[in-house]
């Protein structure tokens, strides 16, 4: 093994998501075999059992089954495939017991592209969809049923950052106060018609 990506997985076990990442670049699948990315970095980087503790990370960056497996997919699916309704599918999960194996395959590995003629859809097959998951040692195991079944619901998915709520109180002060200093002023209309209020409501 060469000593360069041992002392890449010793960073990457460490913590240093960058390592981590530029780890699963050079790594394939059929390496890590299931592995999450921590198991596979551990392995590499081949820590003696009295030196564990040097190479744990620290509370603030050890991350989570969920957050590890955004890592795995990205890197078994470099490449999404684009949907009719305008969105992008790469996997479609399957599960059964602790176990989990996508059912959307890129046809050629290796030349992913996001032309759904280029995709081969068993999301209606798992059965099949995992015998070619097997073939591609791309059937993953968890501790337990219930973190399978919350894998591939979609729970390995990054969260997005909470909407910006709107806040009536600041909208006021705005109008009255203005922006840098400035007064606000509202144009008439010529037309005729309900005015619309310029402070949303609530969301009943």
């Amino acid at each position: 093994m060469p000593d360069d990506r041992k002392i890449l997985a010793q960073r990457a076990y460490s913590g240093d998501e960058a390592a981590m990442e530029d780890l699963l670049l050079i790594s394939t699948s059929e390496e890590m075999a299931g592995m999450s990315p921590r198991q596979w970095a551990h392995k590499l980087a081949e820590i003696p059992p009295e030196a564990e503790g040097q190479f744990a990370p620290p509370d603030e960056v050890a991350t989570t089954p969920e957050h590890e497996f955004a890592s795995v997919v990205r890197m078994i699916r470099p490449v999404s495939m684009d949907r009719p309704d305008g969105g992008q599918s790469s996997v479609l999960f399957a599960h059964a017991g602790n176990k989990v194996w996508p059912t959307l395959f890129p046809a050629e590995r290796g030349r992913e592209t996001s032309d759904p003629a280029d995709w081969v859809d068993l999301s209606k097959d798992p059965g099949a969809a995992r015998q070619i998951a097997e073939q591609r040692m791309e059937v993953f195991e968890f501790p337990t049923p219930e973190e399978a079944q919350f894998i591939a619901e979609g729970g390995w998915k990054p969260k997005p950052p909470p909407p910006e709520e709107l806040n009536p109180d600041r909208n006021t002060r705005l109008l009255r106060e203005g922006f840098d200093g400035k007064p606000i002023k509202i144009a008439p209309s010529d037309e005729e018609g309900p005015i619309t209020p310029l402070i949303a409501p609530r969301e009943q």
